[in-house]
């Protein structure tokens, strides 16, 4: 089924890079964004996941706005609203909070 989101594809393969093999994941770790060293990452690390959070918001704002579609009313579209407004939110507050930790 095509849903339209083709546009989308770079970004699900730039963060599945590290988990399925290839060539780019050897060099290029999200959770390394900053580090100069060559290193292996164990564990968690918060680098690398403002466009990843983001992008996840925006995909729950889709979600949630497809489904409030099936039964159009006024307050679906207020809804729609808001759930896109916290979406940007979203971004906004991952990048700031990038910025900080790396500053």
């Amino acid at each position: 089924m095509d849903v339209g989101l083709d546009h989308m594809r770079p970004y699900y393969k730039w963060a599945s890079q590290n988990i399925h093999a290839g060539s780019k994941g050897l060099r290029n770790r999200l959770a390394l964004e900053k580090c100069n060293e060559d290193i292996l990452v164990v564990g968690q690390s918060n680098s690398g996941m403002t466009d990843p959070a983001h992008a996840t918001a925006i995909s729950l704002m889709q979600v949630t706005c497809t489904l409030l579609q099936l039964n159009p009313s006024i307050d679906c579209i207020v809804i729609m609203n808001i759930t896109q407004k916290y979406s940007d939110n979203i971004g906004d507050e991952f990048l700031k909070l990038s910025v900080h930790t790396n500053s």
